[in-house]
């Protein structure tokens, strides 16, 4: 999946939600950070 070709992103509160909750949940998300139209992916262990 390319991220470019993501629709859906989250404002910052949302991701950090969401970020709190799998790390609670033992897991490490794949992110994607975008700007000035670069994308950077990163797990967040």
């Amino acid at each position: 999946m390319d991220a470019s070709e993501n629709e859906i992103w989250t404002n910052y509160q949302n991701g950090e939600n969401q970020i709190m909750k799998s790390i609670e949940e033992k897991q490490a998300p794949l992110c994607w950070q975008k700007y000035k139209g670069t994308y950077l992916s990163f797990f967040i262990v």
